[in-house]
This record gives structure tokens, C-alpha cells and sequence, in this order.
């Protein structure tokens, strides 16, 4: 244990040097114009089919979020797309969009890999990025989205894992209920390494123990939900070496 201590506070405590925002920053522009920008159309995708799923029981969605929201997009060449109508099924790991002409939903078909969900209800950005993206990230995850927490020399990313599991109501047939289990990793300095729990997180920070100790303390920080995550690395990040 001790090792794996001394391992963690080695591999943070050199990270002081490395340039900030290692995920790129995604394009803004105005959804309306087509000027610099290509907006998804229906040859990029497929017909969604939402019957693969037998009815959802309620609180359940395969979905980040069930609203439709506006979206920038980068796809494996570097291009850029904006559709007015995005959201992400992590359930499958596909990347759903409203074809503009016949309103339709799509299931793109383009090698996106990044992805920035705009919420102009909430005005809040999501950025997410897919596995294949991250160097270190293992095989297994190189189709699936991460959404990027904290984009920074230690940067936060967090899996949202979607199970499906068909069960009986009586009186109603057989439904389907969709669980969420949250996943956190650190990537920093081409590293990938994932978070087990709070403790978890603290260890790995361990290199500045006694300040991170008394941040969590004077802001009542339990690692009960993503923010707490969320503020703690911002933390870290603003510490010197």
C-alpha cells in the first residue's frame, strides 16, 4: 500500500510542469450558418429505432440527458459539425442527432470524437471525448464516451456505465430498467488512472495531503456526488509544486 502511495505522489508531484487544458477546446459558433461549419444531415446517420428497448420503466433513459441539446462536434479528420439537436446514448455509446429536413431522429454514423452538449436552458456546457481519444485508456474503453470534468494539468473524466435489465410488472408486461454506475479517472502526463472511490482520489493527490485534507474539511467535501469530485481537482490544479 505504502508503494502505491509513494507511486501516486510521484507520478502528481511532477505533473506541475505540464501545459494546462490538455483536452482541445472545442469551436463556438452560430447554429443558424453553415458559413465555417457542417451542420448533420440525415447522410450521416441511420434511423434510430427505439423499440430495440421493451418500454422503459419510469426514471430510466440509455440517454446523458433525455432533452435535446445543440452540439459542436469533432469528427476523426478534424472536421467540424454543429446540428441544433444532439443527445448521447451511453447506454449503446452512440451519438443520436434531429435530421433538420425530415426532423427524424439519426444515429450518427460519423466517427465523432469529441463532443461539447450545450443546455441554453440550464447554461451549462457537458464536454465529452471518446475512449479511443485517450492513449492509456484501455481496449476495452476506446468506444466509450467520457465526459470531461476538469480540463486541466490533472484533468477529471467521469463514465456514466448504463446497464439494461428487462423485468415483469404485473398487469404491465415486461419493462426495461436502466441503472447508471459512476466511474471517475485522473489523466495527467499521457496517464490514465482510475479512481476506485473518495479515498481513492485523495490518495492520488497525496503529494499536497495536508491542504487537500483541510480544503475538504472547511468545505464539508464527501465524495457523495460528481461536484465534490469536480471541486477537489479544481483544487489541486491551483496548488503550486
Amino acid at each position: 500500500m505504502k508503494c502505491l502511495l509513494l507511486a501516486a505522489i510521484i507520478i502528481l508531484s511532477s505533473l506541475s510542469g505540464r501545459s494546462q487544458n490538455p483536452f482541445p477546446d472545442l469551436p463556438r459558433g452560430d447554429f443558424s450558418s453553415t458559413d465555417n461549419r457542417v451542420v448533420f444531415s440525415s447522410v450521416d446517420g441511420k434511423p434510430y429505432n427505439p423499440t430495440e428497448y421493451a418500454k422503459l420503466a419510469s426514471g430510466s433513459t440509455p440517454f446523458f440527458r433525455d432533452q435535446w441539446m445543440k452540439a459542436d462536434l469533432i469528427d476523426e479528420a478534424g472536421k467540424v459539425y454543429a446540428s441544433n439537436a444532439v443527445r448521447l446514448d451511453l447506454l449503446g455509446n452512440n451519438l443520436n442527432f434531429r435530421d433538420p429536413a425530415s426532423g427524424q431522429e439519426m444515429v450518427a454514423s460519423n466517427s465523432i470524437k469529441w463532443l461539447r452538449l450545450i443546455d441554453t436552458v440550464k447554461g451549462a456546457d457537458y464536454m465529452f471525448v471518446l475512449g479511443d481519444q485517450l492513449p492509456s485508456a484501455k481496449k476495452t474503453q476506446s468506444g466509450v464516451w467520457f465526459q470531461v470534468l476538469v480540463n486541466d494539468k490533472v484533468s477529471l473524466c467521469h463514465q456514466m456505465r448504463k446497464s439494461a435489465h428487462e423485468i415483469v410488472v404485473f398487469g404491465d408486461g415486461p419493462q426495461t430498467t436502466i441503472s447508471t454506475d459512476d466511474f471517475y479517472f485522473l489523466s495527467a502526463k499521457g496517464l490514465w488512472m482510475p479512481i476506485t472511490g473518495w479515498k481513492d482520489l485523495q490518495g492520488w493527490l497525496n503529494d499536497k495531503k495536508d491542504v487537500i485534507d483541510q480544503y475538504i474539511h472547511a468545505h464539508h467535501l464527501k465524495g457523495k456526488a460528481p461536484q465534490d469530485y469536480i471541486e477537489l481537482v479544481k483544487y489541486y490544479n491551483t496548488l503550486g509544486s
